[in-house]
């Protein structure tokens, strides 16, 4: 038989005229027809026969066939009739691999997963065009990784690498609007972590930095290297009771959003809570004003001032303080410049006489206490015409039932004016 007598692609064997036993060539086509059209294998790169085999199962023979298939590499071997049969498979075919659950294409020197070479390939493009710039693009809603747990022979992990050439480079993830870069996270021209956005895709502005050395945290800048969190610019922090805020200036801000007390404490029982500062010199006040909560006091380094000359009290008529500790005798105010309406005392001796002087004990102490009681100096004072005097106040101007309250120091202007009468009066007895 010459080549004419075969079917060009599968080599059928056509009935030739004149030919006896015509089902013998028939039987031989049905036989090749059965195993080679939709074909399904067992497995690939077999070397090894099947010692009991179902008939019509098929197999792609490997490299180094052994035993009834040696000598025959790279075939289709299917078992029919109680024999062994080859094809030598031409470009094009096609069959079903079982073990794998894919369909592999021959394409004249190996077999391939259906759907070409998966290794070393230039462009891969998902619903949409790869290119030069993107080689692998994917045009889809949603995309999930998930990991290969370990019943599955996996590790449970899923990680996913973005590696970059050298320290200059840049390993990123850019997310765009309108095809044009608004965030970026990811090692950005040096090995720091960025966290940065950009209105236009070309001015970019680094939200957040970490150092990749020392683990420093920069907001709005470039992180220090002796500070764990470094914030550039203007800085808030904010709850649903409240906010701190630093400014520009280095102001610092705290409030609550419904009013009220604010509070700056230490959490440690206990503990001393410190208020620093620097002077022009570049000297560090470690305990500028110290709070001693333990000894229940308030030290400061500085002299006490108020904002403004006479505008402030220390104390107020519901705040009271209780002892005042002093090296020195209190120092007052009393420049001509200040005062108006000057004159003479008058007859202090008819107010001493109105005063009592008594000893008491406060409510709750055990110390006895020389002094007066103002509800009499009150009387006294609008006894003697001196009704709108200083020595003696209400705690509340427009309440007459506030606490009543003396200023005692006022006395000593009476003192001194009376003992002149009674040294003027002693002159006088003394000359007659």
């Amino acid at each position: 038989m010459s080549d004419s007598d075969f079917t060009p692609r599968l080599g059928l064997p056509y009935l030739l005229p004149n030919q006896a036993q015509k089902h013998v060539t028939v039987n031989e086509s049905l036989r090749r027809l059965d195993a080679l059209v939709l074909a399904a294998i067992e497995g690939q790169d077999a070397n090894e026969p099947s010692l009991s085999p179902n008939e019509g199962e098929s197999w792609l023979t490997g490299s180094s066939p052994t035993g009834l298939w040696q000598n025959m590499p790279n075939r289709l071997v299917f078992w029919a009739d109680g024999a062994w049969h080859f094809e030598v498979p031409q470009a094009g075919w096609r069959v079903y691999d079982k073990s794998e659950s894919q369909l592999v294409i021959y394409d004249g020197t190996s077999w391939t997963a259906l759907g070409g070479e998966t290794q070393n390939l230039s462009f891969i493009g998902l619903a949409t065009i790869a290119d030069d710039d993107n080689p692998f693009a994917a045009r889809l809603n949603t995309a999930l990784f998930t990991a290969r747990e370990v019943g599955d022979f996996g590790s449970g992990d899923l990680r996913v690498t973005l590696n970059k050439e050298t320290t200059l480079n840049t390993g990123s993830v850019l997310f765009q609007s309108g095809w044009s870069g608004r965030s970026e996270i990811g090692l950005v021209g040096n090995d720091d972590l960025a966290f940065r956005v950009s209105s236009d895709g070309s001015s970019w502005i680094d939200a957040l930095k970490v150092d990749g050395t020392t683990g420093g945290v920069g907001i709005g800048g470039n992180p220090s290297s002796s500070n764990t969190l470094t914030v550039t610019g203007r800085f808030r922090a904010s709850s649903s009771e409240g906010y701190v805020r630093l400014w520009d200036n280095g102001t610092i801000d705290v409030a609550r959003h419904s009013g009220g007390p604010v509070y700056i404490r230490s959490r440690s029982d206990g503990s001393i809570l410190n208020f620093g500062a620097t002077d022009s010199a570049g000297q560090i006040i470690n305990d500028a004003i110290v709070i001693r909560p333990d000894q229940a006091e308030v030290r400061v380094a500085f002299d006490l001032a108020p904002s403004s000359t006479t505008s402030t009290d220390l104390g107020t008529t519901d705040r009271i303080w209780r002892d005042l500790y002093l090296q020195n005798a209190p120092t007052v105010s009393s420049d001509i410049r200040g005062k108006i309406d000057v004159d003479d005392l008058g007859d202090p001796l008819s107010l001493l006489e109105f005063l009592r002087p008594v000893t008491f004990r406060r409510v709750g102490e055990d110390r006895r206490h020389f002094g007066f009681i103002a509800q009499e100096v009150r009387e006294a004072l609008n006894a003697t015409g001196f009704e709108d005097a200083a020595l003696w106040r209400l705690s509340e101007a427009d309440d007459e039932d506030s606490s009543q309250m003396l200023c005692q120091e006022e006395l000593i202007a009476v003192l001194v004016a009376a003992f002149q009468k009674i040294i003027v009066r002693l002159e006088a007895l003394e000359v007659e």
